[in-house]
């Protein structure tokens, strides 16, 4: 820790992960805790063990002033200690339960941590949205929400569709506010409740919205969700602003815009070359770029202590001289066995040659190579690649660019 964090009172990460531990014991946990320094996690040892990552509270506890940081410690630390057993039954669940819409790759991210301490992870059932979002079932207590597994469903003899439905009956009735306004065609939820991500879910409420165009929509943070137009150049720009506000905050999502076309949201890619629209290409590209490299460092560990030796390849950032665009790269070595990003274009390396780098364009690639490209299954997705394209293959893909 630098004297910059001291003067700041920033602890260090293990300091800190005491100070909650202490707070944890004083909620009225029994069992030991156990630090994890790897993850930044603490382990609750009871049975099953809990998982109490670190991150998002650490922080706020530092962004937050030194007279409410006790409290925001206090509640954190309580939220942890209760103890809640779901109910058996799925009528006394239903009026807690609560749609919660989050990152797609944060439920892969969860899977590979627990496979990393050789636990089982949790079945938790999702409903992709758009490519890059979840929704996901969550149990709402005063101090603490819990996520609805696959094995509560099959407990309560209902399906996933129907726990979402009576969920989202649940947050229409708590969303009685209207959205704030930004600019001119352009708003911002206004709950702050750890729920207005979430509201994504409620088509209508979004319809209610008079904006230019379909609805586009982005949820930067779990208590923020924008909303404006697809032919609004000027809400757009608003969007993409207060998106990149909020991005680095704690219980931060993503800056991935996406568009609703009657009842689903699809991609928001925009093409335009005006000033919103290369923003908002930046913040998706840049979110896209931070969600792999934090899959990187969790792959690699999980690789490492498999005995595995693939290369887990990272995305760079880099802006296109022909268009002026930021894209992501990403490398493909020959002789290397791989786990490969999906990205704007790929770098294929050939050491022994003069000519021994070639960026080609993804879609080119798949085109041509995409027979070698094996999908693992992971969000985001990756490809693992153990041979590489021959002589052949890199001229066609040469004469395509």
């Amino acid at each position: 820790m630098g004297i910059r964090d001291v003067m700041l009172g920033r602890p260090s990460p293990r300091g800190f992960a005491r100070r909650v531990a202490a707070a944890i014991k004083r909620s009225g946990v029994a069992e030991e805790i156990q630090f994890d320094d790897r993850t930044f996690e603490l382990i609750v040892m009871a049975t099953p063990q809990r998982s109490v990552f670190l991150n998002n509270i650490y922080e706020e506890y530092c962004r937050a002033p030194r007279l409410a940081r006790q409290q925001l410690l206090e509640r954190f630390a309580r939220g942890i200690g209760v103890v809640s057993e779901m109910p058996a039954d799925f009528e006394q669940a239903r009026p807690h339960l609560l749609p919660r819409v989050r990152e797609r790759f944060y439920h892969d991210l969860i899977r590979i941590q627990m496979e990393l301490r050789s636990q089982t992870a949790l079945r938790v059932p999702t409903q992709p949205l758009a490519g890059y979002y979840a929704v996901e079932l969550a149990y709402d207590l005063p101090d603490s929400i819990m996520t609805v597994s696959a094995e509560h469903l099959e407990r309560w003899g209902v399906t996933f569709e129907q726990a979402l439905s009576a969920a989202r009956d649940n947050l229409w009735k708590i969303s009685n506010e209207d959205f704030l306004k930004l600019d001119e065609g352009a708003f911002v939820s206004s709950w702050r409740d750890n729920h207005d991500a979430s509201r994504l879910v409620l088509h209508d409420l979004i319809w209610q919205l008079e904006v230019k165009g379909d609805h586009v929509a982005m949820a930067p943070h779990r208590d923020v969700l924008l909303v404006t137009g697809a032919d609004d150049e000027k809400g757009l720009l608003s969007m993409a602003e207060a998106a990149e506000k909020v991005a680095g905050d704690p219980r931060a999502i993503t800056t991935v815009a996406v568009r609703l076309q009657g009842t689903q949201w699809t991609p928001f890619v925009p093409e335009g070359d005006s000033a919103a629209h290369r923003k908002l290409r930046d913040l998706r590209t840049r979110a896209i770029a931070r969600e792999y490299e934090e899959q990187k460092n969790l792959l690699q560990a999980q690789l490492h202590s498999r005995g595995e030796d693939i290369f887990v390849a990272s995305v760079m950032l880099m802006e296109d001289r022909r268009t002026g665009r930021l894209e992501t790269v990403a490398a493909w070595g020959q002789g290397v066995d791989t786990l490969l990003p999906r990205v704007d274009r790929i770098g294929f390396i050939m050491p022994a040659a003069k000519d021994s780098l070639h960026l080609v364009d993804w879609d080119v690639a798949w085109k041509t190579v995409g027979a070698l490209m094996k999908a693992v299954g992971h969000a985001p997705e990756r490809f693992r690649v153990q041979e590489f394209p021959n002589a052949e293959q890199l001229a066609a893909m040469r004469s395509r660019e």
